[in-house]
């Protein structure tokens, strides 16, 4: 958590000195949490981010991003296995740090639209907590995630004046070497803590249903002959 910390303190630093766009972001997680005892039911984090561009050409940016997610998810139900009517939740924050590479293009010359496609990567660290409450137990399981993850992203950028950017994404996971680590409590109970530590992998979903989609605002701080919508230089 320190090093994640550390990284996204480092990004902030270098936007604010060296960024030529710097703005927020909101939106799921690009994985689903859906490994291990404490996951079986964990929300996908919603994660709210800072955001640093670098234009590297008038057709091509870089993109950095770092910050903190979080969700919780509350049911209740009934089970016999249980003793009856029992209530679950689940809990799950931690620090997301990404890096992109954009390439996009106006619809047309100096259009205020802009589609873009590309490529990303990022280093993920989060905690999930799952609280079972039953009219005789209470238990509480934890399970970390944490490792590398690469995805594709794509969507568009709207210019709401010479300074403002809103924007959309849709990423979808590739490569996933995300690992999810804990302890399960039921084997604890029964005496086998060889086996009550366990590790899993966080595969990407082969279907639609890792796909995320992230809103947000961007201020140009040097809006270039391309990125203006009169198409004048500052």
């Amino acid at each position: 958590m320190k090093k994640t910390l550390m990284l996204t303190a480092w990004l902030a630093a270098g936007g604010a000195c060296l960024g030529q766009q710097l703005g927020v972001s909101l939106g799921p997680a690009v994985f689903r949490p859906e490994g291990g005892v404490a996951l079986s039911n964990a929300p996908t984090p919603v994660n709210g981010c800072g955001l640093v561009r670098f234009r590297l050409s008038d057709d091509l940016l870089l993109q950095l991003s770092g910050g903190y997610g979080t969700n919780s998810r509350f049911y209740e139900t009934n089970s016999l296995m249980m003793g009856g009517r029992y209530r679950t939740e689940t809990r799950i924050s931690g620090f997301p740090a990404e890096i992109e590479l954009l390439a996009s293009r106006p619809l047309v010359i100096l259009s205020s639209l802009r589609p873009c496609i590309g490529l990303g990567a990022g280093i993920y660290r989060y905690t999930a907590t799952a609280e079972t409450r039953t009219a005789v137990t209470e238990s509480e399981i934890e399970a970390d995630i944490a490792g590398f993850a690469q995805y594709f992203t794509a969507g568009c950028d709207f210019r709401l004046g010479k300074r403002w950017i809103v924007f959309g994404r849709v990423r979808k996971i590739g490569f996933s070497g995300l690992k999810v680590k804990g302890e399960d409590p039921y084997e604890n109970s029964l005496g086998n803590p060889a086996v009550a530590e366990y590790e899993t992998s966080l595969p990407a979903d082969p279907g639609s249903g890792d796909w995320s989609l992230a809103v947000g605002v961007l201020v140009d701080l040097k809006p270039g002959r391309s990125w203006s919508i009169s198409g004048e230089k500052d």
